[in-house]
């Protein structure tokens, strides 16, 4: 007679949680996480009649095991306007996709942002993702935006393409190309290649 019991709490923990949960979305109108100088800002508003005891951000590089990064204590939100919220993390995780949520006081957490913030030294080069099958990205350190060449070569050292960008990334496309490894140089107008990478293509 004991497991009805048991099932009937687990429901009702199951239906409290969901509940929660959507509480926590309804009274946001905005909630969005960008990268700006090697930083991550969380931004969210509240919506107008909504207000909530305290605001905790969480992040994660998992998407499951959250750890509490700052928060902003007292009653928050107004009943006639929606209210912006910012907060800044100073220290992100790089070079890996990491997750942010937030709590919003008895409302719960909201749903989840993820965000990759690139963290390159001068010769540095990262290619996500690689092995590619259609599509990849190149990024390398161009703090300036100074105007860079991309030279893809076959695995025999056939030239193949080349790319130009003023920003610290390039997008390769290998849909129509054969599989096998290609070769990647970057270099600026004039200059020696700076950095050098390889790309699978499966």
């Amino acid at each position: 007679m004991k497991y009805p019991s048991v099932v009937l709490l687990i429901l009702l923990s199951i239906f409290t949680s969901s509940s929660v949960y959507a509480q926590a979305a309804y009274l946001l109108d905005n909630f969005t996480v960008s990268e700006s100088n090697g930083k991550v800002n969380i931004t969210l508003t509240l919506s107008a009649g909504s207000t909530c005891d305290g605001i905790r951000f969480y992040r994660s590089n998992d998407s499951s095991n959250f750890e509490e990064i700052g928060h902003i204590a007292g009653v928050c939100g107004l009943s006639s306007f929606p209210t912006n919220y910012e907060f800044l993390d100073n220290d992100p995780i790089v070079n890996i996709k990491s997750y942010y949520k937030i709590e919003l006081g008895i409302y719960g957490y909201t749903n989840i942002l993820s965000i990759e913030v690139m963290q390159l030294s001068s010769r540095d080069l990262i290619i996500r993702p690689n092995p590619v099958q259609s599509q990849t990205t190149v990024f390398f350190n161009n703090p300036y935006f100074e105007t860079h060449f991309l030279y893809l070569y076959s695995s025999t050292g056939q030239l193949i393409d080349i790319l130009e960008s003023q920003y610290d990334y390039f997008t390769l496309d290998f849909n129509n190309k054969n599989r096998g490894i290609y070769w990647v140089t970057i270099a600026k107008k004039g200059h020696l290649p700076r950095y050098r990478g390889k790309v699978l293509v499966e």
